[in-house]
């Protein structure tokens, strides 16, 4: 057998990689109270405080704006109707 098949088989011992991959070692790294930890409901709360939401996505103005929008182009839809009927009539 050449060395270098050896040498990989050392490498990719069955053995060697259980150790590496040790369910404790895993577990201890994905620890439940670590990752609850991290995703405290507190500190997602705090960072989706609908307060911030709503200044960011100002609903209200955003509803304004649109209002405003519609009724401005509602208007322009109006003047271009009633001018097409003048031209038909005319």
């Amino acid at each position: 057998m050449p060395p270098s098949v050896q040498v990989l088989q050392e490498c990719l011992d069955v053995q060697v990689l259980q150790e590496c991959l040790d369910v404790q070692v895993l577990q201890e790294c994905l620890d439940v109270q670590v990752l609850q930890e991290c995703l405290d409901v507190q500190v997602l709360q705090e960072c989706l405080d609908v307060q911030v939401l709503q200044q960011c996505l100002d609903v209200q103005g955003c509803l304004r704006r649109l209002l405003q929008a519609r009724s401005h182009y509602g208007v322009l839809v109006k003047l271009k109707l009633k001018s097409l009927r003048v031209q038909q009539f005319a």
